[in-house]
């Protein structure tokens, strides 16, 4: 199926923004053209979309499913598999925040007080003690950060 002018027009602000956010060209149009796709693809219309091969298309629906950008299922009674974006952008947006904090902030929460006991009685070298307080304001900033994204969260979730 040939691209529209309106899903042309639509991958290049995705290409220009997408970088922004971590996404390569062809991370960009894959996003561009399930957004704007009333059912789910398969890997096999997203090439022919494209004009990447499945290879490339398989190895980029995969960091974008484990990054939460794209989301995949089964279809009863086929084999393939489906991709689709979620047309909720501020929905989408809260979930890759809460995944943000799950799997970054709160981890370096709970084990950056663990480092900065070990070593708050240690006898440390002039360095090694500018480093632990480089370690200390490093922990106020997550804490700083984990309530405005707490914050947010609850904002996002009164839409």
């Amino acid at each position: 199926m040939k691209i529209t002018n309106l899903e042309q027009d639509f991958m290049q602000i995705s290409v220009t923004t997408g970088k922004t956010m971590g996404l390569d060209e062809l991370g960009s149009k894959i996003f561009a053209i399930l957004y704007l796709a009333p059912e789910s693809m398969t890997m096999e219309e997203l090439s022919a979309r494209t004009g990447y091969g499945t290879t490339s298309i398989f190895n980029k629906l995969n960091m974008m499913v484990q990054f939460q950008f794209v989301q995949k299922i089964k279809k009863p009674g086929s084999k393939k598999t489906y991709f689709f974006v979620k047309k909720d952008i501020p929905k989408m947006f809260k979930e890759r925040l809460i995944f943000g904090y799950e799997n970054r902030i709160l981890p370096l929460k709970e084990k950056v007080p663990i480092i900065l006991n070990k070593y708050k009685s240690a006898k440390l070298t002039k360095q090694e003690k500018e480093k632990l307080q480089i370690l200390k304001d490093y922990n106020k900033q997550l804490i700083k950060m984990e309530k405005g994204i707490k914050e947010f969260i609850i904002i996002m979730g009164k839409e």
